[in-house]
């Protein structure tokens, strides 16, 4: 055999996804959306270039400071679909430098994405990164309204664009 997978019976001239790709898109977890309004939520959107998918991930952290809640939605193949169920998955409690950790190719891995589905896993993890970016953007924001510097308010050690800083608890650990 070539290696290749099956047609879509459908007719539709796709391609029938991976096991683990169905298997997700069929048992989505976190999907939905968070209040954007919310100071404590993070909103990230990565668009696929002429694909037509686009992934949003938003991230809820609470004072305690670890990432406490994440949705998603998805819009194109399921290969974008589940990378973004699988990416927010990730997300739930971890710290928001360790959100950074996530790569498109543990993405692509852990679902066993065929190299013509690659684009599906950097979405999911583009996504996840502006969303981490965009809740420090509002946390310095805040904080330096709330106290003129620019610490976040509640945060021990703040929140420094100077060095990546992970939000935790004290005497905790990541």
């Amino acid at each position: 055999m070539s290696g290749r997978r099956p047609v879509d019976p459908s007719g539709r001239g796709g391609r029938i996804p991976d096991e683990k790709v169905r298997r997700r898109c069929a048992e989505l977890r976190r999907a939905g959306g968070l209040d954007a309004a919310d100071p404590r939520v993070g909103t990230g959107q990565a668009d696929a270039d002429g694909g037509g998918d686009r992934i949003r991930i938003q991230i809820r952290v609470p004072e305690g400071g670890m990432i406490r809640e994440a949705r998603f939605k998805a819009f194109g193949c399921p290969s974008s679909i589940a990378a973004a169920s699988l990416v927010a998955e990730w997300l739930e409690g971890r710290s928001l430098s360790t959100a950074l950790d996530i790569r498109s190719a543990d993405i692509a891995a852990e679902l066993e994405l065929p190299a013509s589905r690659l684009a599906s896993a950097r979405l999911a993890e583009e996504a996840a990164r502006a969303a981490v970016a965009d809740l420090r953007s509002k946390l310095e924001r805040d904080g330096k309204a709330m106290t003129g510097r620019t610490d976040a308010v509640g945060i021990p050690g703040g929140l420094s664009s100077r060095k990546e800083t992970s939000i935790e608890q004290p005497g905790g650990s990541e």
